[in-house]
């Protein structure tokens, strides 16, 4: 789990990142700040276009990260202008299970600066991985 320290700079990189989302669409704006293992922070921020096809924040931070060489990470928030608490779509949650761990934590924060952790585990049990596909 993400300590104190680790927690407040990921939400002051969510939120930085969060002020750049092309949500012309939704007005649904999200930040996504992912730590790699190594310490170095990853962000990423929802894209939506005309298609109603977007790139989701938690995706887009983990894509960068992966990209860089980094294969192990400790945790994720996420941000939103939002009341509601923030988590990963169903989608995104499966993506993160393919490379982060069950107990990875993952932190929603809302516009009023309220926050939970939860894990991955929590967030998306009896996943569908690699484990399934073998024979």
């Amino acid at each position: 789990m993400l300590n104190d320290d680790q927690i407040g700079l990921l939400l002051q990189s969510a939120r930085a990142v969060q002020s750049r989302a092309v949500a012309p669409y939704s007005q649904y704006k999200v930040g996504a700040a992912l730590m790699a293992a190594t310490g170095r922070i990853y962000t990423g921020m929802n894209i939506e276009n005309a298609t109603y096809s977007a790139v989701h924040a938690e995706n887009l931070a983990l894509y960068v990260a992966l990209m860089t060489g980094e294969t192990e990470f400790l945790g994720l928030v996420v941000v939103t202008n939002d009341a509601n608490m923030p988590y990963p779509c169903g989608s995104c949650r499966q993506e993160l299970s393919h490379h982060c761990k069950p107990d990875f934590g993952i932190i929603g924060a809302n516009l009023t600066q309220r926050r939970e952790q939860k894990t991955l585990g929590e967030l998306l049990p009896d996943l569908f991985g690699a484990d399934n596909l073998k024979t």
